[in-house]
């Protein structure tokens, strides 16, 4: 553990997870999609295209992953209350737009008027999460981008501190990515599962879901957008349970739950 997850308030850290399900339920061929990804996905050893029966399953496997093909369908957030030390969670689901634009309120400084003609404020020093410099946040900006590029350039648009476009990742210094604390100088990374085992935390998998699941569950499963949504808190929870378990502190298993 370094110092910054040792000095870390918890309480003015927001933890996060999004979730991106593939943009097609099924890649449809002579479409646009179907030859963009047939021109970025070809053979490794002979550079030909894939068969189309091959190319529209690795889409249905991989799709979720490419900022071009994916959606972003999920993105929870936690804090931790000052007062009674409670993890309070909550997720934004529906249009990929209103997703980006709700997440980047949170992240906006918000100031307000009290009774005795003063104001009062509240800013996130931190966001933290696994794997957020390498995939969670530029997909959310690319999502972003699809979208409305004033999502991110407006009045409640991206926090500089928070904008990853044109930065190296040790420029990011707000951002407290995981993935990262753990690899340290090892060779490879930990998936968010291991930590779980190695540091004897509940998985989020246990669910009943993996990331890998997120789009047929999504296209395929009654009632998936809510199965999601669960294992997207389930995620948080574990975040939020790494730093506990890192720092020697008790973890936790019950949440406050915003809808």
């Amino acid at each position: 553990m370094n110092s910054t997850i040792k000095k870390l308030d918890l309480t003015m850290t927001l933890f996060f997870d999004a979730e991106f399900a593939r943009r097609s339920e099924t890649l449809q061929k002579d479409s646009e999609e179907f030859y963009l990804y047939q021109s970025k996905n070809k053979d490794k050893d002979t550079e030909l295209s894939l068969p189309d029966d091959e190319l529209i399953e690795h889409y249905k496997k991989n799709a979720g992953l490419k900022p071009a093909y994916n959606r972003l369908i999920c993105l929870s957030i936690g804090t931790i209350s000052p007062s009674t030390g409670e993890v309070i969670l909550k997720s934004f689901t529906g249009e990929e737009e209103s997703i980006v634009r709700e997440f980047y309120k949170v992240l906006n400084p918000f100031i307000i008027k009290t009774e005795d003609g003063g104001t009062t404020g509240f800013k996130f020093d931190y966001i933290c999460g696994y794997n957020i410099l390498g995939f969670d946040l530029p997909m959310i900006r690319y999502a972003a981008l699809k979208n409305d590029p004033n999502i991110i350039t407006g009045a409640k648009g991206l926090p500089n501190e928070f904008n990853d476009s044109g930065k190296k990742p040790w420029e990011m210094k707000v951002i407290i990515d995981l993935m990262d604390q753990f690899k340290g100088t090892y060779f490879y990374n930990m998936s968010l599962k291991e930590v779980c085992y190695m540091l004897q935390i509940p998985s989020p998998k246990e669910g009943g879901i993996d990331g890998s699941m997120v789009s047929d569950v999504y296209y395929g499963t009654e009632g998936g957008l809510d199965i999601i949504e669960k294992y997207c808190k389930r995620d948080v929870l574990a975040v939020i349970n790494i730093i506990k378990a890192l720092r020697g502190e008790q973890i936790v298993e019950e949440y406050v739950d915003r809808g």
